[in-house]
């Protein structure tokens, strides 16, 4: 019995097949970053953990006034309603500002965005060291709003450019390096209440507005 032999044709379509199968995989491989690891080098390292330290410290700052600052701001006569005001300002106006930061990162450039973030924030960190001194009642609520409004601009402008920073730098592990710095933040947020807390006990309510400008 006469088995047929191959046809030539069909065997070169699924060489033809096989090769772009082969291409495609390798294009899935480095849009997902699976690509061959390769070391950090020392500006990449110094980088990270610039980008680490400044999410710690922006997070810890936000979430240290959290143990203190509610019972303070009623004895300037706010109400409970404008203590979480105060709160939620800084979280909105990164809200609504992230996106227009998000389209001028383009043109402005990441590092300059990044180091006006910190410029921005740190300055209104420090000015609201110095809430204590406002006279009480709506002054000193509409003085908090604003501190805290414009520091949301510039932790915004902070945040917008560290994922872009981030991108840049690590194009092969960008899911690694941002789940790194989104546990920074976190911890941020769980160690800031701790020592907001211990440093208003420790020094018997007499400077806790200064405990952010210290971080």
């Amino acid at each position: 019995m006469n088995v047929p032999a191959p046809l030539k044709g069909a065997t070169a379509t699924e060489d033809e097949t096989s090769r772009e199968l082969q291409e495609i995989c390798q294009n899935v491989d480095q849009n997902t970053g699976t690509t061959k690891k390769q070391k950090w080098n020392r500006v990449q390292k110094m980088t990270l953990m610039t980008l680490a330290l400044v999410n710690f410290s922006a997070s810890a700052c936000f979430a240290l006034q959290a143990p203190f600052f509610p019972r303070e701001a009623e004895k300037k006569g706010a109400s409970h309603t404008a203590i979480g005001m105060v709160f939620g300002a800084f979280s909105f106006v990164i809200l609504i500002s992230s996106l227009i930061f998000g389209k001028l990162i383009t043109r402005v450039g990441a590092k300059f965005m990044f180091c006006c973030g910190l410029f921005v924030g740190g300055n209104c960190t420090i000015m609201f060291g110095f809430m204590d001194l406002c006279p009480g009642g709506w002054v000193f609520v509409g003085m908090c709003i604003a501190v805290r409004s414009v520091e949301g601009l510039g932790c915004s402008m902070a945040i917008t450019a560290n994922s872009a920073i981030v991108a840049s730098l690590f194009p092969g592990e960008v899911g690694l390096v941002m789940g790194f710095m989104e546990a920074t933040f976190s911890l941020g947020l769980t160690v800031g209440p701790v020592i907001g807390g211990s440093l208003y006990e420790a020094s018997k309510c007499t400077c806790s507005y200064y405990h952010p400008v210290v971080i």
